[in-house]
């Protein structure tokens, strides 16, 4: 999950009680199952100000989430490594080798959608 953020618009607008409430719905309806997060930050500073906005939300999410403040490239890549994740995951932009179609991804899961509702596809037809 990716979230592009003004920190300090996002903080001031943020309401720590009605996450506890919405998360857990959220997590819940999403297709697949995420254990852990890691966001990338390119300065120390921007660090910090995703480290503050962690503490707001439920432990069970912090304490799996990960603020990496190395710079995009060989560093970066070599630190998410260290979690399992290969340069072919890691976006081209941070210094790994995956490029990113939205559209072509988006055209993928609406064909893979649609052959879930058919009849017979051994999935629930609502």
């Amino acid at each position: 999950m990716m979230a592009n953020l003004d920190f300090f618009k996002a903080l001031g607008q943020f309401d720590r009680i009605q996450m506890k409430y919405l998360i857990k719905p959220i997590c819940e309806a999403l297709p697949i199952a995420i254990r852990a997060g890691h966001t990338c930050v390119g300065s120390r500073f921007s660090g910090l100000l995703a480290r503050v906005t962690l503490f707001f939300v439920p432990s069970e999410i912090r304490l799996r989430n990960h603020v990496h403040t190395e710079q995009r490239g060989i560093g970066l890549v070599k630190k998410l490594g260290e979690y399992g994740m290969d340069r072919s995951s890691i976006p081209i932009s941070m210094g790994g080798t995956f490029k990113f179609d939205g559209e072509a991804f988006f055209q993928s899961r609406l064909a893979i959608e649609s052959a879930r509702s058919q009849p017979g596809s051994g999935h629930l037809v609502d």
